[in-house]
């Protein structure tokens, strides 16, 4: 999550698509984007939970690093 930054539309790394990456002009559509992430889970990992996805709401909410 890059709050404060533009990412370009074709920005990406081998190991991270432009799709996992959340710049300032994707804040709108974050929880879209987040939930388009966990479903297509190209690396299989887990999607994450939904006490996961509060955490992580909560975060965002109140601006600070997880303690």
């Amino acid at each position: 999550m890059l709050p404060n930054s533009s990412v370009a539309a074709d920005f990406a790394l081998p190991d991270l698509p432009r799709s996992m990456v959340h710049g300032r002009d994707d804040i709108a559509g974050l929880v879209d984007r987040l939930a388009a992430a966990g479903h297509a889970n190209p690396e299989g990992h887990a999607a994450p939970t939904e006490d996961e996805c509060d955490l992580v709401a909560e975060i965002l909410r109140a601006g600070r690093s997880p303690s």
